[in-house]
């Protein structure tokens, strides 16, 4: 059963359990100064999310109530995507809805959208243009969705996989530059990778499931040096484990901004980035502010010293940050999924990926 399959199956025996439990949403003014006065009476946000951090969303708050003159809290839950669907289901079994938005990766856009769980905006007809927020930053956020989805979420942040390397431990011209090359024997026992081979599923549109697979057979009998998720495996490399790695280039910077002898390369031929959506719930208590708060982290937002600190950056040429800088002066082609099918695809071997790594330990 395919991913999107088995989402739609969970969904639907939540409909059957708890009963059809959308209400019609709270009153959402519909022009950019409405919204504006009715998210400073609403007053309070809940948002659900592992990022961005609690000190990150506190100094949010302070910048976002002063570029609207309001005094509003955020209350932050922090929580991952995968318990946020069973903490839905408990929200609607007690009668009392809380959350206004969550952050999510794009894997959920699909079934998020057929359940109803999320609001349609437009995003830029109420809050682009004079007078409102940057038109080009708030668009950066609408577009790199996927089109069929417009609309129904706002792009936070990228990741993008490739190579990172300790600089204490190889020289730059030593480090390989596409991905074929990790399958290489003068690799063995000297390749950090996280124990489900992640970066290798995102790598399925580039290169075909066949050599996904063959590759991630030829790393495993490498014996690589495996990592619980990619925080994991950037500390790794920080510790001098292995002298390169193969993870999210947004741990890898964090561990750079750290002052640690990292520097990544991106991998050819390049895969698709996975997103993180800011989601606007369509049951949300505080409809006004929760958009005008998605809208802004998600445009204006992005470019605050809060935000580039704790490396929250997409990877798009002329984006705030690094990978921006990094993609414009590189000219790095960098794609989202265009399709659900595309994404489909990704997340199909991934079941086949943990058992070539089954396989060979």
């Amino acid at each position: 059963m395919s991913f999107f399959r088995a989402c739609a199956t969970g969904f639907a025996g939540m409909a059957l359990a708890v009963g059809l439990w959308l209400p019609p949403a709270p009153s959402a003014a519909e022009d950019f100064d409405s919204i504006k006065a009715a998210a400073a009476k609403e007053g309070r946000l809940v948002v659900w999310h592992n990022t961005p951090k609690q000190e990150t969303t506190e100094a949010l708050a302070a910048l976002f109530n002063k570029r609207f003159g309001m005094d509003i809290k955020i209350e932050r839950v922090s929580t991952n995507g995968g318990d946020m669907t069973s903490r839905l289901i408990a929200e609607k079994r007690g009668g009392k809805f809380t959350i206004d938005m969550f952050i999510a990766t794009d894997r959920q856009l699909p079934q998020l959208v057929k359940n109803g769980l999320i609001a349609k905006v437009d995003w830029l007809g109420l809050f682009g243009g004079p007078g409102k927020l940057d038109e080009a930053a708030l668009k950066s956020a609408v577009d790199t969705i996927i089109p069929d989805f417009r609309g129904y979420g706002l792009e936070l942040r990228d990741t993008i996989f490739g190579i990172a390397y300790n600089t204490k431990l190889i020289a730059a011209k030593d480090v390989p530059t596409r991905w074929e090359d990790l399958g290489d024997a003068k690799w063995s026992r000297k390749l950090i990778i996280d124990e489900e081979l992640s970066p290798l599923a995102r790598l399925l549109p580039a290169m075909g499931r066949d050599a996904v697979l063959a590759l991630g057979r030829k790393i495993v009998a490498n014996h690589p040096i495996y990592a619980d998720g990619q925080p994991s495996a950037a500390r790794k490399l920080t510790s001098g484990e292995g002298p390169i790695g193969a993870f999210s280039l947004s741990s890898a910077q964090e561990e750079k901004q750290k002052g640690a002898p990292v520097e990544l390369v991106f991998a050819e031929p390049q895969g698709i980035i996975s997103q993180q959506l800011v989601y606007v719930l369509a049951t949300a208590p505080h409809p006004n502010l929760a958009r005008l708060w998605a809208a802004w982290i998600t445009s204006e937002g992005m470019a605050t010293k809060p935000m580039l600190d704790e490396g929250i950056y997409r990877a798009w040429p002329g984006s705030p940050g690094p990978f921006g800088d990094y993609t414009a002066k590189h000219n790095v082609k960098i794609r989202r999924a265009d399709t659900i099918q595309e994404l489909e695809d990704s997340n199909s071997i991934r079941k086949d990926l943990n058992a070539v790594v089954s396989a060979g330990r």
